[in-house]
């Protein structure tokens, strides 16, 4: 009597469930070995970038505090803030009410005169405020159903925030900026334009 291999008894049933789950895991660990071959280096950081609006009116420094505006990030999410400005952010649980902060994550400012964007963030730029408030936001009703099979369900969900007052936005520009940006825009100018029609 012949003895047959123990691969021919294998179910072609069992086998096509293996494979479905087996297969992802090696390519899994293919792109994993990939990524520890050509890890990704980090692009260096890079300084802000001035923009000068009008170069022959010029800069009027320092700005007037109630014409600067900022773009800010507080927990990962950005707020466009001005003097005087009551921003609701996300829970600050650190901070009693009262107690004035520094932001140092400041992304743009913003003048009449002048834009300064931040490669990420901008240098010597600060935002003062205050927390004015801890409280929770408006009810936000949740109501799921499910028609034909007599299942619904009603839910409501409020968040905590913290509310800031913007006392002030501080940014401090040097003269050198200001020139080497003019140039640059000067010259940007100078350049001929082509139509093509």
């Amino acid at each position: 009597m012949k003895t047959m291999h123990h691969e021919y008894y294998v179910n072609k049933e069992y086998k096509r469930l293996m494979d479905k789950w087996q297969k992802p895991l090696q390519r899994k660990l293919i792109k994993r070995e990939r990524k520890l071959q050509n890890p990704i280096e980090p692009k260096p950081e890079q300084a802000e970038v001035l923009y000068v609006h009008n170069p022959s009116e010029g800069v009027a420094l320092p700005p007037h505090p109630e014409q600067v505006f900022a773009v800010m990030r507080v927990k990962g999410l950005q707020y466009k803030v001005a003097k005087d400005d009551r921003v609701m952010v996300e829970l600050l649980e650190d901070f009693e009410v009262g107690t004035q902060l520094e932001f140092e994550d400041v992304l743009l400012v913003g003048t009449k005169d002048y834009t300064c964007v931040g490669r990420p963030l901008v240098e010597k730029a600060r935002i003062y405020a205050t927390v004015e408030e801890t409280s929770q936001t408006e009810k936000t009703l949740i109501f799921k159903k499910r028609r034909r099979k007599d299942s619904q369900r009603h839910q409501g969900h409020r968040q905590w925030v913290t509310v800031l007052r913007i006392d002030k936005i501080a940014h401090e520009l040097q003269e050198e900026q200001i020139t080497q940006a003019t140039i640059e825009l000067e010259a940007l100018s100078l350049k001929p334009t082509v139509s093509i029609i």
